[in-house]
């Protein structure tokens, strides 16, 4: 079976986070054993490395939400997102959250 963008996107995003999961767990201890300054500054780095992913998420989620709030095509891309991953085989609870998050999402916008 061949992926479609929209069925490709979605596992894409989740094996990527799932990888980094394990990065950060043993990133540091890594970085502790080849590291050649001293330990003071071999733990800055290392916070650095581990939390910069997190800070520019926290920097940058508000422009995107503010760019993606009221567009049309968000409902229709949440839509399609759960639709790729029912279609590839991807059953987890998080799936039926999506799907509820996406109904409510309709009633307020049918209410508006």
């Amino acid at each position: 079976m061949r992926l479609t963008g929209f069925q490709l996107l979605p596992f894409t995003m989740f094996f990527g986070s799932f990888a980094w999961s394990f990065v950060f767990v043993s990133l540091p201890f890594h970085i502790q054993r080849v590291s050649t300054l001293e330990p003071a500054a071999t733990l800055r780095w290392t916070g650095w490395i581990v939390g910069i992913t997190s800070l520019v998420t926290v920097m940058t989620a508000p422009v995107w939400g503010r760019y993606a709030a009221g567009r049309a095509g968000t409902l229709h891309w949440l839509m399609a997102m759960a639709r790729g991953l029912r279609d590839a085989g991807f059953d987890a609870p998080i799936l039926g959250e999506l799907d509820r998050a996406v109904a409510e999402l309709q009633r307020i916008a049918g209410s508006e």
